[in-house]
């Protein structure tokens, strides 16, 4: 091929891809940008995780940097070692001297997800603020379902001379977490028995990355010279696993050697039996409806009365046996239900009561059991204050202001229960 004739062909292509390079990073600078910052910060905080082999759980050092990020907020919480026994957790202090020693377990919802300074502006956290009486231990957000929240709880619970258990009960996700016994610290401590300390790292920062990993935003991050042309290409592909991962077609491909390597049934605790754990897995389907104001998922196996009358009889009975567990243990036990966006809409927005569902649980639950209905008091609140925005409208938690309202709510009921008890 002559030179005139290279560049004849090759000069245009060249042309064209430094256009499209151009055109390209500016895309990244507008919509990536930041998302590349929170990611690349999010990455340093869950490498801080490590397993502590006197307790059999992962856990974050002390002092580590976490960062939770959606598109529409940013969290930021700093680990403390409230116990002084190595490990930190997502709490601030451990006041001792406290009147009323609590310590609240749960999902995102007790953590703070969504209060921007999760930390300090999650309910718990809210009301010590408030009332120096109170020393309410956070365990938020160390497990999802109720099985893994207990285990956790387990390990834990003697370092803490708590007098009161606040279980929190996300309505909008709970009936079906629960309907699964597979726990992720159970699941490592199996698998890392046998591994040296160094492998046992980068097993577990490799299982870390698996939640929100992007095909596009973890080439940005390693590669010191990058095409933005490659990099709008991966940013397609992961948009089309995300497609495919909504209907079930397909799984987040990074995770899946290290769940061949390691199938996830080693990670059950066997507190459900095969029908119930299958139920999950058979029924997962779901669609986000939104409205103006919020948006929610609805889950298609609520519209069989059959199956959802064991999916509620299934996490009452998970309750009152906590209940027990604890009464056992001569501590007061308190259920909070937390209630999805979901719950303010009636049946002609939701396809599915949810508010009758929720109330079936309440009828199976133990009488013994006290309840803060913070599912009942936030649907009169946003009724007579319909302009507040109590929740995120696509991620679903609390807004601030929805912390700051159901903290009022929790607060008071709190002192109510102390005089009922005591």
């Amino acid at each position: 091929m002559t030179t005139k004739k290279f560049i004849f062909i090759f000069f245009p292509l060249i042309i064209f891809f430094l256009i499209f390079e151009f055109i390209f990073y500016t895309y990244f600078k507008i919509e990536d940008f930041q998302d590349l910052e929170n990611y690349i910060n999010k990455r340093k905080g869950v490498n801080s995780y490590e397993y502590f082999d006197n307790l059999n759980l992962v856990l974050p050092k002390p002092n580590a940097k976490i960062i939770f990020y959606t598109q529409e907020y940013t969290d930021k919480a700093n680990t403390k070692d409230i116990f002084n026994k190595g490990f930190g957790l997502f709490d601030d202090e451990n006041k001792l001297r406290s009147k009323y020693q609590m310590l609240a377990l749960g999902d995102s919802f007790t953590f703070g997800a969504g209060a921007i300074d999760p930390i300090n502006k999650n309910i718990f956290s809210l009301i010590e603020k408030k009332d120096e009486d109170f020393n309410i231990i956070n365990l938020g957000n160390l497990g999802k379902s109720i099985h893994d929240q207990k285990y956790i709880y387990n390990k834990l619970k003697n370092f803490s001379n708590h007098d009161y258990l606040i279980y929190n009960f996300f309505s909008g996700g709970d009936y079906r977490d629960n309907l699964s016994d597979f726990t992720p610290s159970y699941y490592i401590e199996k698998i890392t028995k046998n591994l040296s300390q160094n492998d046992r790292k980068k097993l577990i920062n490799d299982f870390n990355k698996i939640h929100g990993f992007k095909y596009h935003l973890e080439y940005l991050m390693n590669k010191k010279i990058k095409s933005y042309n490659y990099y709008f290409l991966l940013k397609i592909y992961d948009l089309v696993l995300i497609k495919l991962a909504e209907k079930s077609i397909s799984f987040l491909e990074y995770g899946k050697n290290l769940f061949k390597k390691y199938p996830l049934e080693m990670g059950r605790l066997g507190e459900v039996d095969k029908d119930t754990y299958k139920l999950k897995q058979d029924h997962n389907k779901s669609i986000m409806i939104c409205e103006k104001k919020y948006c929610f998922q609805h889950h298609k196996v609520f519209e069989n009365k059959d199956l959802t009358n064991k999916i509620i009889e299934n996490s009452a009975n998970l309750i009152n046996k906590f209940h027990v567990e604890t009464k056992n243990e001569n501590k007061t036990f308190i259920l909070v239900i937390h209630p999805s966006a979901r719950n303010l809409y009636s049946k002609d927005v939701t396809i599915v009561d949810y508010n009758s569902i929720d109330i079936k649980l309440l009828e199976k639950i133990n009488k013994d059991i006290l309840v803060i209905d913070l599912r009942k008091y936030l649907i009169n609140y946003q009724r007579q204050n319909p302009l507040d925005v109590l929740f995120w409208k696509v991620d679903g938690h609390y807004t601030p202001k929805g912390y700051e309202i159901s903290q009022e709510f929790v607060y008071n009921s709190l002192i109510d229960i102390i005089k009922k008890v005591n």
